[in-house]
């Protein structure tokens, strides 16, 4: 036990001044976006990468009714899907008012759906998430299967061309 306390107090204080230089970047970091792009924040891709979330879920019409906004932002995005644009990547460069302002407005639409929709949500996200792991367990079985298939085409009873 005291070999533990022997490593603990001698990597402690330079994990602790690790993670305090660490914080102190990324706060800088965002500290100058704030000031210079009048942006608090790392990344605004991830308001977009919500929006597409949206958009899979097909949830952008669970708009509060009371939220004027959100309800034109949503009439918005129908009359793209309309046109069968599904992207929200392709929606910003056919109609980049809607992005503004680092998409804070598509990010704030996308949230409040998430947050007073939060069971639909969650069920939506379990359901592509249980079919996408059947997707990885075919893949990967098939390419189990393909393994035994080639294995047993090039092995003989004398001879195998992989190494066992």
């Amino acid at each position: 036990m005291s070999h533990w306390k022997q490593l603990l107090r001698r990597f402690l204080p330079h994990a602790i001044a690790g993670l305090i230089i660490l914080y102190s970047i990324a706060g800088g970091y965002i500290y100058i976006n704030a000031t210079q792009n009048n942006f608090s924040g790392t990344t605004w891709i991830t308001n977009i990468n919500m929006l597409g979330k949206i958009l899979q879920y097909n949830m952008q019409d669970n708009v509060e009714p009371t939220d004027q906004r959100a309800v034109a932002i949503s009439h918005q995005i129908d009359s793209h899907l309309k046109k069968h644009l599904h992207d929200p990547y392709v929606m910003m460069a056919r109609d980049p008012k809607l992005f503004d302002n680092h998409a804070a407005e598509i990010g704030k639409y996308s949230q409040s759906i998430i947050i007073h929709h939060p069971r639909l949500s969650l069920l939506k996200l379990s359901h592509s998430s249980f079919h996408r792991l059947q997707h990885v367990i075919r893949n990967h079985a098939s390419i189990a299967q393909a393994y035994l298939v080639i294995r047993y085409i090039t092995c003989s009873k004398h001879r195998c061309l992989f190494i066992q």
